[in-house]
């Protein structure tokens, strides 16, 4: 399991990569979380978990047939290529998601997804289903002791979509 948390910003300017069989990731800002273009976040079939209080800034999330949980004021798209590969995604946004000029771009198979004031906006490479998601990444206490996370469950679906 991998944990990095920032009490501002985060700027990943590197690779992170969760090897072996469920080993979750978790990236967590108080501020901003930007992805630098190329950069990756990479798991063995495992759940990763992108929380930010400000803008989430998306290169390429790839939880292989697990989940992907993104929330942020904003998520917003960093390259022109996939930005997350996963089996599910659950977004949430109190902003956007994507923007009409610049989709967030998707290979999963079932997303749910809320952008409370702004659009939703994604591209899908190869059909998904819309239903509710359940994503649980583990944690670890300021003891050091990990465990696992409570689910985060979302069923609901913005009104304003544009595929």
């Amino acid at each position: 399991m991998i944990e990095l948390a920032a009490g501002g910003d985060l700027l990943q300017d590197a690779d992170v990569q969760a090897q072996g069989a469920g080993k979750t990731i978790t990236l967590r800002a108080v501020g901003d979380l930007v992805m630098a273009d190329g950069t990756q976040v990479t798991s063995a079939d495992a759940n990763i978990a992108l929380v930010a209080g400000g803008d989430l800034t998306v290169s390429l999330v790839d939880a292989g047939s697990a989940g992907v949980r993104a929330s942020a004021a904003n998520i917003i798209d960093g390259d022109d290529d996939t930005d997350i590969v996963a089996g599910s995604a659950l977004l949430t946004a109190t902003g956007a998601i994507g923007s009409d000029s610049d989709t967030l771009d998707l290979s999963v198979n079932t997303l749910t997804a809320k952008a409370t004031t702004g659009g939703l906006f994604i591209a899908e490479a190869n059909g998904l289903v819309i239903d509710a998601v359940s994503i649980a990444v583990d944690t670890v206490a300021t003891t050091g002791v990990s465990s696992t996370g409570t689910a985060t469950t979302q069923k609901t679906w913005s009104p304003a979509v544009r595929w």
